[in-house]
């Protein structure tokens, strides 16, 4: 092969190669840009979408649970005493029963609650026992009573005084109970007492009533005594 053959052949490979290199550039530019627009698109996705990341639906679902967990800061606690003010009462007289009722906390109570009813020696309902008074509304329900308040302040005592006439004899219980909506339990409360048979006033009139029958009216005894010593001073 001659010079000039030779000069030719090395021109035309060294073309080739330069071509081949020229094509292997421009097809890793491309895939160098086409990665590039991915993660702009990718970027722009994201920003652009409304649902929140993984780490964000866990921070949003936890946030909502605590706020749907019921606050302490406003609950409080009502106590209840019952006291039955006439210890001794009689068939046919009148008891007076107190609730008092105490927030114990500083929160107001909010729609306080008051039931209580009479029970027997077996502990069952007693019904004999007829309201006649009271200084709050009351609603008589299932052989019960219960008081209805709106609220009671924090720290602050509610008394409420109830008159019954009393029907019937035995030993006697009052259970009385109380809860608010925001109290955290029930509190319960009783007193008992006892009722006698019949009354000492009725007693003392019967027994008057008895001596009179038997001693007569005094009025036909003066005119009998006036009708048996007249004649006998006519005589002298």
């Amino acid at each position: 092969m001659n010079i000039k053959n030779k000069l030719l052949a090395a021109l035309l490979i060294s073309v080739f190669l330069l071509s081949v290199s020229s094509v292997v550039a421009e097809d890793v530019a491309d895939v160098d840009e086409l990665a590039i627009d991915n993660a702009d698109e990718t970027i722009a996705v994201n920003e652009d979408s409304d649902e929140p990341l993984a780490a964000d639906e866990n921070t949003e679902t936890l946030t909502a649970e605590e706020d749907e967990e019921p606050s302490s800061n406003d609950a409080t606690d009502v106590d209840i005493k019952v006291v039955v003010l006439d210890k001794n009462p009689k068939v046919g007289d009148k008891i007076r029963v107190k609730l008092i009722l105490t927030n114990l906390g500083s929160n107001d109570a909010q729609n306080v609650e008051a039931q209580f009813s009479f029970t027997d020696i077996y502990k069952n309902l007693d019904a004999s026992f007829k309201l006649i008074d009271s200084d709050h509304s009351v609603d008589e329900v299932d052989g019960g009573y219960i008081i209805k308040l709106d609220s009671l302040a924090g720290s602050s005592t509610e008394e409420i005084i109830l008159t019954f006439l009393v029907t019937t004899s035995g030993s006697k219980t009052v259970d009385a109970s109380v809860f608010a909506d925001n109290a955290m339990e029930v509190y319960y409360a009783n007193d008992t007492f006892t009722v006698s048979e019949g009354s000492s006033g009725n007693n003392d009139q019967s027994s008057a009533s008895k001596t009179m029958h038997a001693t007569g009216n005094p009025l036909a005894l003066l005119a009998m005594a006036l009708f048996c010593i007249v004649p006998y001073y006519r005589r002298k």
